[in-house]
């Protein structure tokens, strides 16, 4: 995700970037939302996480509108934790991260079932 950031930085300022940036954005957050479903798998099930890494985007792209959701919940909560560390950690992030645990755990459903 670090890479399509910088790649975000970098190519702004260019011609291209008008038309580049926006699928570099798009592709951080499917970055983002893979990654929390595969915690959230590797949380529920006792199966090796290199099987689940394949399956895994297909129910996180077909369910968007909740990826989008969890992605802007993660963010708030890192943006709590950014602008004041003890208070962001302590008060406001476990209700933001129980929902985006449980809107992933509602999306991965499909996955748990198999397993």
């Amino acid at each position: 995700m670090t890479v399509l950031v910088l790649d975000v930085a970098v190519l702004w300022p260019t011609v291209w970037g008008p038309a580049l940036v926006p699928f570099f954005c798009a592709a951080a957050g499917l970055v983002m939302a893979v990654a929390f479903a595969l915690l959230t798998l590797a949380a529920e099930t006792s199966v090796r996480l290199r099987a689940l890494v394949r399956p895994c985007p297909y129910p996180v792209a077909r369910r968007w509108y909740l990826a989008v959701a969890d992605v802007v919940v993660l963010g708030l909560a890192v943006a709590a934790v950014l602008t004041r560390p003890v208070l962001g950690v302590l008060v406001p992030c476990s209700p933001p991260l129980y929902a985006a645990w449980a809107t992933t755990r509602y999306v991965v459903a499909p996955l748990l079932r198999n397993r």
